[in-house]
């Protein structure tokens, strides 16, 4: 869910666990091509080989077919949520969303996000795109699963979403 133009050694690592440990990646048509552009000619440490071999969905109504050509690719149009839902219900590992806000946005207007990884860099731009929606039907609270702060003060959060609250009177499920 976090990109940048530049990372530190320490921060890259980080990502990269988060990627060895993914089943497929999710991404939306320019961060796709960004990293079709660039993958292909990293494949020559295990990480590279790994990241040019994963299943990769890529939603977006404007890429076409014989576009999509880097690894094993298949173009999501039409109904993104329900193609999602989909591909979490089908057996196998984490679908790991990379580099795509507006496709984040969507995941959590439908519930879709099961975890949230950050990565915070100690710079501000002042400007950039919001990871979140504008509006959404209803607050979405989450709960710290885990921090860390590397040795170059970038900080890296796991969030869940929190579990919901049963009203009073009525029976825990989880009880």
């Amino acid at each position: 869910m976090t990109t940048t133009l530049r990372r530190k050694r320490s921060a890259h690592a980080a990502a990269s666990a988060r990627s060895w440990n993914a089943a497929e990646v999710s991404t939306g048509r320019v961060a796709y091509q960004g990293f079709a552009q660039a993958w292909p000619s990293m494949g020559t440490d295990e990480f590279g080989q790994r990241m040019n071999s994963i299943p990769t969905y890529v939603v977006s109504s404007t890429l076409a077919d014989d576009q999509a050509t880097s690894g094993q690719t298949t173009v999501i149009r039409g109904d993104v949520a329900a193609e999602i839902a989909r591909l979490k219900a089908a057996p196998g590992g984490d679908l790991l969303v990379e580099g795509s806000c507006r496709l984040v946005q969507t995941l959590v207007q439908h519930g879709l996000a099961d975890e949230y990884r950050l990565m915070v860099f100690p710079i501000i731009l002042g400007a950039g795109k919001r990871l979140f929606p504008d509006e959404m039907s209803a607050a979405a609270t989450l709960t710290l699963a885990d921090s860390k702060t590397d040795r170059d003060g970038v900080l890296l959060l796991t969030y869940r979403p929190a579990p919901a609250e049963v009203p009073a009177g009525q029976p825990d499920p989880a009880a």
